[in-house]
């Protein structure tokens, strides 16, 4: 994975955090429970990508270093 593509998720990983974020402001709480539970497994989702999204980069930054 190429630096500029990595930096592509993390930028697409964001804006769809603050998606959640706005889809939850101006709620009641019986909403807020509802969509709570449906955004905590999407953003569980979400921090599962970033973690190996950010494996990857790492893996692939370290060999760079090797190489050079």
């Amino acid at each position: 994975m190429r630096p500029d593509n990595a930096e592509k998720h993390i930028e697409e990983i964001l804006r769809l955090i603050g998606e959640i974020e706005g889809f939850l402001q101006g709620v009641s709480f019986d909403e807020f429970e509802h969509k709570r539970s449906v955004n905590y497994s999407v953003l569980y989702a979400l921090l599962l990508i970033g973690e190996q999204k950010h494996q990857v980069i790492n893996a692939w930054l370290r060999r760079e270093e090797m190489t050079v």
